[in-house]
């Protein structure tokens, strides 16, 4: 499988390099919500960002090759249609708080089912990635471990300490994306 972005929708996403590196200075509040990108676990508290249609909100610079690679959300594994990227703009006032939607970038679909999909992947012996870094999981999935509630896997070592905690050898009940939505 290849990468799943044609040549014109890698140049249309937005290269790192290409945003000010220098996003406005901002205040924030107690009152004020960040949300936690699960690649590199920081708050998602200014520069840019990615948002899926399945509302899971990443910085965009960890989730740029997730999406250069793959059409699914690494949370919940849903098909991802697009994602909007926003930037940081203090002075913005909407729904969305203090974000200003750049772009919105479609994603190609497919053909195929998910159900062939797994199946072409368990043929070809493809590993899981892994749902926090992206990066695969070794094929017999001895450092893994599952939430029961998303079904997304995770490395043991890209898990939170709450989340070791309530690990119960190689399943945990919610993941803190889980935790996170059922608080919404």
């Amino acid at each position: 499988m290849g990468a799943i972005f044609s040549e014109p929708l890698r140049r249309a996403l937005p290269k790192v390099e290409q945003l000010d590196d220098d996003p406005p200075a901002t205040t924030t509040t107690s009152s004020d919500r960040f949300v936690t990108c699960t690649f590199c676990l920081d708050d998602i508290d200014s520069g840019h960002k990615f948002v899926t249609n399945c509302r899971h909100e990443f910085h965009h610079q960890c989730a740029e090759p997730w999406f250069i690679r793959a059409s699914t959300c690494p949370n919940c594994r849903q098909k991802v249609k697009y994602v909007d990227l926003l930037t940081w703009d203090p002075f913005e006032d909407s729904a969305r708080g203090p974000w200003k939607k750049v772009h919105h970038i479609p994603l190609p679909t497919y053909e195929t089912s998910e159900e062939s999909d797994e199946e072409e992947d368990e043929e070809e012996g493809v590993p899981a990635p892994c749902a926090r870094c992206g990066h695969e999981l070794d094929e017999d999935l001895e450092e893994a471990a599952v939430c029961l509630c998303c079904e997304a896997l995770f490395h043991h070592q890209c898990l939170s300490d709450s989340e070791k905690a309530q690990l119960d050898g190689a399943t945990l009940n919610r993941c803190n994306d889980c935790e996170q939505h059922e608080d919404e």
